[in-house]
């Protein structure tokens, strides 16, 4: 098992920038881990550092092409929003008290997901895994809005919520803690019944290399450093 804290020692949160979220530029800063792996701006709401092709390229695996396909996306999305699981294992634990599960199987699922997402108590704090939850919607709605899918206006207010979400962040640091954290129990969630050797071995490769993202960011002016 990987020490997840250890690998993002080298970064001095004492150099990057103040936590914000008050405009739609201001969460495109907060999308910087996705932007980053695709080489995109954040310095402003719309992606325009690359072709508009390329963007759309991205949209179309997600099948969104037009205003109601964006809002279907984002619907399901909230639905399966991984906040609610960590918040939902930590009362279980709290109280000792479990989900009626019918089948073994399924009863595993549940033991082996809430194991995992408990391993980062300490490093999310109260945040939970917002910060990724947040992330994605907000890139999805950056490119729609670099696609002319939807105006600034629309995604404003589709991005209300999220606006609230972000609220519960001091720090770009704690977000980033909530961002890798809930990225690696997404990746377990969706691996751990693949392999009878080692549950968490998809994961925790996922959560070595955004790592080194992180580390690359907050070291770079375009992203998160100071």
């Amino acid at each position: 098992m990987l020490n997840y804290t250890e690998l993002l020692e080298e970064i001095d949160w004492n150099k990057v920038i103040p936590f914000k979220a008050a405009t739609l530029d201001d969460l495109a800063v907060l999308s910087a881990p996705s932007a980053c792996s695709h080489n995109w701006n954040c310095d402003k709401f719309e992606i325009d550092n690359v072709p508009v092709e390329e963007v759309k390229k991205e949209l179309d695996k997600l099948k969104i092409d037009s205003i109601s396909s964006l809002m279907k996306y984002l619907q399901q999305s909230s639905e399966n929003f991984i906040y609610k699981d960590y918040y939902s294992f930590c009362k279980c634990k709290a109280e000792g008290e479990y989900p009626e599960i019918k089948t073994e199987e399924g009863k595993k699922y549940f033991e082996l997901c809430m194991s995992y997402a408990l391993r980062f108590v300490n490093m999310v704090k109260g945040n939970s895994f917002f910060a990724w939850d947040c992330c994605d919607i907000i890139s999805t709605v950056r490119m729609a809005c670099t696609c002319d899918i939807v105006s600034r206006d629309v995604a404003e207010d589709i991005l209300k919520p999220v606006y609230k979400m972000v609220e519960r962040f001091t720090s770009v640091e704690d977000y980033a803690y909530s961002f890798i954290c809930g990225g690696a129990y997404h990746c377990f969630k969706d691996t751990c019944l693949n392999s009878e050797e080692t549950y968490d071995k998809d994961a925790d490769r996922w959560y070595f290399f955004v790592s080194k993202l992180l580390n690359k960011i907050t070291k770079d002016q375009n992203y998160w450093a100071v």
